[in-house]
């Protein structure tokens, strides 16, 4: 232990013995470190949001829809009580229907996409109420004219933030009904920052579409023939999405008695591509920040090698006094590994500062793990190690006799 302590001793004031060109030396390794450290903080971050995000928007929720091949079959209620009694983990069953129209109120028009649906859908797409209230059960049952509004066209000023309680004209293929403002909710997603609360200048806010909630059953009574072809099953957890799936999509097509009418996606799936997108980025980035690394690598070599050939005196005395190869070896390469494992701790410290200001600058979220940590770290020990044993074994196979008569 005491030989150790005393060749760390003798590499640091050896490193210390020139302190600009070991600067010099490390500054590719600072660079590297600091690079590889930023992306993997905000990767890991930007995943963490968007798993929580997408997850917490429906990743528990099968989406089951009428293929092409089908026909004319839409969803009936019939459709929807077996399903709900094919699993006890099935918690909702939401029917949507989609369409799209034109809308005016308080003076103002433009395009709304209505959504037909009931009152479990706010709780199954984590949609929360933020003025107002929901429609109900009640309102379902009865097909009452009324609706929801998304906050999105309040923050955007596209509707009047005093919509409540007010008349919405909606006017889909000619056919106009009045519709009663019950509430307003929002999505509080904020992946990227902000909650879209203003409309990007020079853009028409009548060309901006708003979404509107309505029960199913009030646009059969508004006169529109539309039919449910989009069911929402949300089930209690994410595990049983995929299995679900295939048990509801053969029990459907026996119902309606048909091959191939039916399919089921969920976001199960498209979280698992989102990941995958985002771990390729990040694997990229991190091969092309490593590119630094490496070459603050080979910086690193060069100046091993340089102080080999410059202490090759000092060498030579060392193993007439009775250094061993393996001394000389280690004496080396313990600088060598100073100097990454120094530039790698400066390293960190640089990319935890660049990641806090990438952070605030572009809302995108950081995310610092211990893993990163030790993957930082290790990366520098690697590199110490990798450059570093060539010019300490080089240094280690010196003749004391050759060594002594080196000028």
């Amino acid at each position: 232990m005491n030989l150790l302590f005393r060749q760390v001793k003798e590499a640091w004031l050896s490193i210390l013995r020139g302190r600009l060109r070991s600067f010099l030396t490390v500054l590719g390794v600072v660079i590297g470190i600091a690079s590889v450290f930023t992306i993997l903080t905000l990767s890991a971050g930007v995943t963490s949001t968007v798993n929580s995000e997408l997850g917490r928007l429906g990743s528990g929720v099968l989406q089951l829809t009428v293929s092409p091949a089908a026909g004319n079959v839409s969803f009936t209620e019939l459709d929807m009580l077996a399903l709900r009694n094919a699993s006890p983990s099935v918690k909702s069953i939401v029917p949507i229907q989609n369409v799209t129209g034109y809308y005016s109120a308080a003076g103002r028009s433009g395009i709304a996409m209505v959504f037909g649906t009931n009152s479990e859908y706010f709780g199954s797409f984590g949609l929360t109420l933020d003025q107002g209230q929901l429609f109900t059960d009640a309102n379902v049952r009865n097909g009452d004219l009324v609706a929801v509004v998304d906050k999105m066209a309040l923050q955007q000023g596209i509707l009047p933030s005093d919509i409540v309680g007010k008349r919405l004209q909606v006017n889909v293929g000619g056919n106009t009904f009045s519709l009663r403002v019950l509430g307003v909710v929002k999505s509080g997603v904020s992946i990227g920052g902000g909650n879209g609360a203003t409309v990007s200048v020079g853009i028409d806010e009548r060309n901006i579409p708003i979404t509107v909630y309505v029960p199913y059953t009030a646009l059969k009574n508004a006169g529109l023939s539309t039919e449910i072809t989009s069911l929402a099953v949300s089930l209690s957890s994410q595990e049983e999405v995929e299995p679900f799936g295939k048990l509801a999509v053969n029990l459907l097509n026996n119902i309606h008695h048909v091959r191939g009418g039916f399919q089921a996606t969920s976001l199960v799936s498209a979280l698992d591509a989102v990941n995958n997108i985002l771990n390729v980025i990040s694997l990229v980035l991190s091969v092309i920040a490593g590119i630094s690394l490496v070459v603050g690598g080979i910086g690193v070599m060069n100046i091993m090698l340089v102080s080999v050939t410059e202490r090759t005196r000092e060498i030579g005395i060392r193993k007439a006094l009775g250094a061993r190869r393996r001394d000389i070896l280690i004496q080396f390469l313990i600088e060598s590994l100073i100097l990454t494992l120094s530039g790698g701790v400066i390293g960190i410290a640089l990319g935890w500062g660049l990641s806090s200001a990438a952070s605030s600058a572009a809302s995108i979220p950081m995310l610092v793990t211990w893993q990163n940590l030790l993957l930082s770290v290790s990366f520098a020990l690697l590199v110490g190690v990798f450059f570093g044993i060539y010019p300490a074994y080089r240094a280690s196979l010196l003749h004391p006799v050759e060594a002594l008569r080196y000028e």
